[in-house]
């Protein structure tokens, strides 16, 4: 499901730990955006973790003072490469979606899934669709609250963090850490799943969620029960109510927790909006 950063000028910089676990759970690519004036400096493409903490340690754009966007990922569509990792440019050429650096007063980072907008080639993201044919034309103009609203009804249930006319707009539910100050799209930072799992590995594992427990089998794993649609609970306030499906991902509409059944982990959502308006 991805996540994302958001540093502003009074949080601390993430910590090598923190960037890690990320990179760890969300291990389909990574970049970052950082503000200077009205301009992001977009910076993307790092499939291995060494090569984005090299280059992030180094770029000296990066202070304990500056506005900073990071965005790890797990595929959900289009190809898994350097040129679908975000941040993107809010643009309608596909060139300047894919370019690995970049700079811009328009740009997105996105968490969840963007129903409807599968690249018919499945080579684009659905992230890279919405903002080519969608968010560029919103975006022709300064996003009014009219917009934003609009925004927030074609993206129920992911997060987005927009750059525009030199400030970060927060969309969704995010999580503020009390100690640092960084706002996180989900709770996928706190833990390092794949090193935290006593058997298995990442790729090969899967987790299902039966009753009131999530059980992991691995292929060398004795046969664990897994789920139907009528037996879905969530993992955080254990109801089976308003619970909605979208190609394995979940949604409680009680507590908003978003999780996935292949290869990934639940992740919470908790009410902190912290939008920036225009």
């Amino acid at each position: 499901m991805c996540i994302i950063i958001y540093k502003d000028k009074t949080a601390a910089l993430p910590t090598k730990k923190t960037l890690k676990t990320c990179f760890n759970n969300n291990d389909d690519g990574c970049g970052y955006m950082v503000k200077q004036g009205k301009t992001v400096f977009i910076n993307k493409g790092f499939m291995r973790f060494s090569d984005f903490y090299t280059e992030f340690k180094n770029d000296k754009k990066i202070t304990k003072d500056c506005e900073l966007v990071l965005h790890f990922r797990i595929a959900t569509g289009g190809l898994v490469n350097a040129a679908n990792c975000h941040p993107f440019p809010v643009t309608d050429k596909v060139a300047e979606l894919t370019a690995n650096e970049f700079i811009t007063d328009k740009a997105i980072a996105h968490n969840g899934i963007l129903s409807g907008f599968d690249d018919i080639n499945k080579v684009l993201s659905d992230t890279q669709i919405f903002t080519k044919d969608i968010l560029y034309f919103l975006m022709l103009e300064n996003l009014k609250p009219n917009l934003i609203e609009a925004l927030r009804n074609l993206t129920i249930g992911s997060r987005l963090c927009i750059f525009n006319q030199g400030n970060f707009l927060l969309l969704g539910n995010w999580i503020t850490d009390k100690k640092t100050g960084l706002q996180f799209s989900n709770s996928g930072y706190k833990v390092d799943k794949r090193h935290n799992w006593k058997q298995g590995s990442w790729k090969n594992s899967s987790y299902f969620y039966s009753k009131s427990k999530w059980t992991k089998y691995t292929k060398d794993y004795i046969e664990s029960e897994t789920i139907t649609e009528s037996e879905v609970f969530c993992p955080f306030c254990d109801r089976s109510d308003n619970i909605e499906e979208y190609n394995g991902t979940y949604y409680c509409k009680n507590c908003e927790a978003v999780w996935d059944e292949n290869e990934s982990y639940p992740t919470e959502s908790e009410s902190d909006k912290n939008n920036v308006n225009f």
